[in-house]
């Protein structure tokens, strides 16, 4: 866990509802803002729905605050970008 990266996801200004998934990726990384966790987990750890989840996902990575290399068959291998945090989505 990289309490630097958390500490920054907490600051970060993104809409409520999807800072509560920033916050639990932040938990879950390393310090170059890697982590491997699972849909499943976030949801638990963030009391959300998976829809919920997929949905600050989706806005997460439109705005570029994390990217998600996606493995079929293998873990999602999930990068924070803290350098790009940011309210509003390119091109919005």
């Amino acid at each position: 866990m990289s309490n630097k990266i958390q500490d920054m996801a907490w600051e970060a200004p993104v809409p409520r509802a999807y800072k509560f998934v920033l916050v639990a990726l932040a938990h879950y990384a390393s310090h170059e803002g890697i982590c491997f966790p699972t849909i499943t987990a976030i949801c638990a750890k963030t009391s959300s729905s998976e829809r919920t989840v997929q949905a600050a996902v989706s806005w997460l990575e439109a705005t570029k605050c994390i990217t998600v290399e996606r493995q079929p068959g293998q873990r999602n291998v999930w990068r924070i970008h803290p350098q790009r945090f940011d309210p509003a989505p390119e091109g919005k």
